[in-house]
């Protein structure tokens, strides 16, 4: 994604009657540089850390994409995971998120240390699923590029031509509905200020030589 902007006092000289001949371009990593969390990967962890965290709480949670039921007690937990949050933190930076998907009751890290699955888990949506077996610390899943390849692996490969359409409209409700989880989100994230260097060039003077006139 590629935004062009055009600085204020460009804005106002274009009212004018004048153009300037300065585009600030700001593309991918502008929101990052600026130390906002709003990678997808940020997205899934927000999303099941309060999936697990309501279920935990009230012994089970359902949406659209999937049902939780907390199956065991946290002081069954592995002793260095105290927290619903912990948990999700610790399969990301780890093994993934494989152990939630196929409901393993446990899973090891090496031959001495295991973690139980405190929870049961039911998937509506096989896209959450496969989003989530592409989320963790060392990959970055992309939500739209994942639906697009979902979208031509059931339009190009189904060879059951009746469940091609609720394959299709399973696929784009569970896509509609992670967009309002992220946009939920996004509204979780704090402001951040901007980085010095960008206010400069938003600040900067404009020079005759960068201006045309026009009639």
């Amino acid at each position: 994604m590629m935004v062009v902007l055009l600085s204020y006092q460009a804005v106002i000289l274009s009212k004018k009657n004048y153009i300037v001949n300065r585009l600030i371009i700001i593309g991918n990593g502008f929101d990052l540089a600026h130390g906002l969390e709003t990678k997808y990967n940020d997205f899934m962890l927000w999303y099941l850390k309060k999936c697990y965290g309501n279920a935990y709480e009230k012994g089970d949670y359902e949406d659209d994409l999937l049902t939780i039921k907390k199956v065991i007690p946290r002081h069954a937990w592995f002793t260095k995971i105290n927290s619903t949050s912990d948990l999700i933190n610790h399969l990301y930076t780890t093994v993934g998120f494989n152990p939630l998907i196929h409901n393993d009751a446990n899973y090891r890290l090496n031959e001495l240390q295991e973690v139980s699955n405190p929870f049961n888990t039911t998937f509506k949506s096989d896209f959450l699923r496969l989003l989530l077996s592409k989320c963790n610390f060392s990959t970055w899943v992309e939500v739209e590029n994942e639906y697009y390849e979902e979208l031509k692996r059931i339009l190009y490969a189904s060879k059951d031509p009746y469940r091609k359409p609720q394959k299709l409209n399973d696929l784009n409700n569970s896509f509609a509905f992670i967009i309002k989880q992220l946009e939920e989100y996004l509204k979780t994230i704090p402001q951040s200020s901007l980085h010095p260097g960008f206010g400069d060039i938003f600040e900067s003077p404009i020079y005759k030589t960068e201006i045309l006139k026009t009639k």
